[in-house]
């Protein structure tokens, strides 16, 4: 028999991080038919601000996928340019989950962000949250609570209601 997993190893991480999100997806309030847009105005009404969503291409080729910030009058989320698709949907639901699971963000000089992003006032971003340390329970619960949200909105898609049917049917 082996032993179990030590305190902070990926493993007791994830496991922490998959109660979290399960917990957290639990309790969302979201309607029966979920979209990545419904997603975003629900967030927007939770936090008692709007969120804008932009696509940069000062993200591509980096490891960073998606920026989260925390602005005095919006939730500003980045993501590269260079994502499509569902691709795109998950790092923006990514972004939702840290918003959602009340994530803090960490400090991000003005400096550096104007460095990155010089069309924005830096001097504007409370703090940051980016897209990093995959191994943390704080970016693994994260990823599954998109990846729940994700599963919601499929669940709640056309294909699924013919699916559904077809189980009725057909038992």
């Amino acid at each position: 028999m082996s032993n179990p997993e030590p305190e902070g190893s990926l493993a007791a991480n994830y496991d922490e991080a998959r109660g979290i999100a399960v917990a957290a997806n639990a309790l969302l309030d979201l309607p029966d038919t979920v979209s990545l847009d419904t997603i975003r105005r629900y967030v927007e009404t939770l936090r008692g601000r709007r969120v804008v969503i932009r696509e940069t291409s000062d993200l591509n080729g980096s490891d960073v996928c998606g920026l989260w910030f925390g602005l005095d009058d919006m939730e500003l989320i980045f993501h590269a340019s260079a994502a499509q698709g569902l691709h795109r949907d998950q790092i923006i639901l990514h972004e939702f989950s840290h918003i959602l699971l009340n994530h803090e963000q960490e400090d991000f000089p003005a400096a550096q962000f104007q460095g990155i992003f010089p069309q924005l006032d830096g001097n504007a971003v409370l703090r940051a949250l980016q897209r990093s340390g995959q191994g943390s329970v704080t970016e693994m619960s994260a990823e599954i609570l998109a990846d729940l949200l994700a599963e919601r909105i499929r669940l709640s898609g056309p294909s699924s209601k013919r699916l559904k049917k077809f189980d009725e049917v057909f038992g």
